[in-house]
């Protein structure tokens, strides 16, 4: 019987029971399957339930790994007390190659992702996006919390395990992630202050949604307040960018309408004054967004973890492997091999719009460039 179901790759009662009846096995309950597949998990995944456990598994796993490219492997890990779950556990899984990967990174994308575990521990991915918009992770950490120090704490990690790989300094110039607060102050605990931070464009389109939704400003309006800040994340300068975000104000203050004059206000002080960079000339090389690292994350729960949350020594081995399958599609001999794109994929209709739009701009000139210039200018 055990034989019969450890080699099963399904585990929901129904799917098991018709795999039965084409063998020609004894149908059994929906409670009894569960039951057995639960008792025969805990018996092949002992549970991790004690401090040591948790660091003798750590070292246990890193064993004869770091000669071997692609095997995963801890480059960091600590945990402070005896009893799970602790305030301060802390790992960092990556790989030789996935560290050797960094080379060309000059942008830093980061984000955290839940509901991967039973416990609601945070999952930090960490990794770059190359010009064509493709997301290559660089590492993946669990964490009780997600503050600063969490942060800091894989960055630095990060960071040393990437110098150790290169046999050089690693110092990237961008930052890409939501508005949290913790995540900047981890970069700069670990790469100092001299570092663009960039707030992904998607974020910001979400929380402005969302809060003309509680502030119950009608569907038609919110779409034209919406498109407007659009036309300002296309500024090409921050001269530009402050213009029109003055003209924004004007323009919704005298609304005389009090749900439009607060989101005014939230707009100014959330996203204008804070000094976010979130407009499209921010990164010319790079995305601003970080929906290549969101996919990622939707990868892992449709994927690995099947939408569910695993008991904790079970979720750990799945980062493992997530990190062995990461790194092995980064193999260039690998049939499913992902570069790293540092040049810009340039279509032919691309090509033949760009020819297109530059005649019809020689015909017509740069006179309505110039009067909205000058509009601009006299708001400044």
């Amino acid at each position: 019987m055990k034989e019969n179901f450890i080699m099963l790759t399904v585990t929901r009662p129904t799917k098991i029971n018709d795999i039965f009846k084409k063998k020609q096995l004894p149908e059994l309950k929906h409670s009894q399957i569960s039951n057995y597949m639960q008792r025969l998990k805990n018996d092949l995944l002992h549970p991790i339930k004690t401090y040591e456990e948790f660091l003798a598994w750590c070292e246990t796993k890193n064993k004869n790994h770091e000669s071997e490219p692609d095997s995963p492997i801890i480059i960091k890990y600590e945990a402070t007390t005896d009893q799970y779950p602790t305030n301060s556990l802390r790992a960092v899984f990556s790989s030789r190659r996935l560290l050797s990967g960094a080379e060309n990174v000059q942008s830093i994308n980061a984000d955290a992702t839940y509901k991967l575990n039973i416990f609601g521990l945070p999952v930090i991915i960490i990794g770059s996006t190359d010009r064509r918009r493709h997301f290559h992770p660089l590492c993946i950490a669990v964490s009780t919390t997600e503050k600063s120090e969490d942060f800091a704490f894989v960055f630095h990690s990060l960071k040393n395990a990437i110098e150790k790989e290169l046999q050089h300094d690693f110092s990237p110039a961008i930052l890409i992630a939501d508005a949290a607060d913790s995540i900047t102050n981890g970069f700069e605990t670990t790469f100092g202050t001299e570092f663009k931070r960039v707030v992904c464009w998607a974020h910001v389109v979400r929380n402005i949604v969302k809060k003309m939704k509680e502030l119950r400003i009608d569907e038609e309006l919110r779409n034209q307040i919406l498109n407007d800040i659009r036309m300002i994340q296309r500024s090409e300068s921050s001269v530009i960018f402050n213009a029109s975000c003055k003209l924004f104000e004007k323009k919704w203050n005298a609304y005389n309408s009090h749900p439009v004059v607060s989101f005014v206000k939230y707009f100014r002080v959330t996203w204008v004054r804070k000094g976010f960079e979130w407009t499209a000339a921010t990164t010319l090389r790079y995305p601003v967004t970080n929906n290549a690292l969101e996919s990622v994350n939707k990868s892992i729960k449709d994927f690995y973890t099947l939408r569910k949350k695993l008991v904790f020594r079970e979720f750990l081995e799945s980062l493992l492997k997530i990190v062995c399958d990461w790194s092995t599609t980064r193999n260039p001999s690998s049939p499913n091999f992902k570069k790293y794109f540092t040049d810009v994929e340039v279509s032919n209709d691309l090509k033949k719009k760009s020819i297109q739009w530059k005649s019809e701009a020689s015909k017509k000139g740069f006179k309505q460039f110039l009067i909205v210039v000058t509009i601009i200018l006299k708001e400044i």
